[in-house]
This record gives C-alpha cells, structure tokens and sequence, in this order.
C-alpha cells in the first residue's frame, strides 16, 4: 500500500502541469490576437481553480504519507486522479 500510496502520490503532479500548460498555451493565443490580461485571466480561470485544487490534494497527500495514513492518501489520491481522467476526457476545456 505504501508503494501505491506514494507514486499516486507522485502522479498529482500530471494534472497541475497539464493544467498549468494549457494556461501558457491559452495565454499565448489569445494574447497573440490582443485580448487583454483581463479577458484571458476570466477564460483561465478554471484551470486556475483546479490547479489550486490538485496543489491542495497533492500537499494534503504528502502530509499523509509522512503521518504514515497510505490507505487514505491512496483513496485521496486514486480519488483525484480518476477526477483529473473524467475532466480532461469528458468536458471541453476552453
């Protein structure tokens, strides 16, 4: 279970690049074709809120795995992960 725990663990940090690269990749687009920081920053905004949210689970993970609690980091984790798949599959990010 430790060894789960800690690569689930690990495997957070997919969702946030993945999520911090779209942020870059939408930046450029759009600023590319003269919307404003403003306009860019609202169309971000829930990449912006997920981040937050996967950097919340993964520090949250890591005080599990040093309290030695890896079946429910594993939950937390597995949890998260499985969220990330159902929102990058099933819903269009702008």
């Amino acid at each position: 279970m430790k060894i789960l725990s800690i690569f689930l663990t690990v495997f957070l940090i997919v969702p946030i690049v993945f999520f911090l690269l779209h942020i870059l990749i939408l930046y450029r687009t759009l600023k590319e074709f003269g919307y404003s920081v403003k306009f860019i920053t609202e169309v971000a905004m829930p990449n912006i809120i997920l981040i937050v949210i996967y950097l919340g689970a993964f520090s949250l993970s890591i005080f599990f795995n040093i309290k030695k609690r890896h079946l429910v980091n594993s939950i937390v984790c597995g949890t998260m992960v499985i969220l990330y798949f159902v929102i990058t599959r099933f819903f269009k990010l702008p």
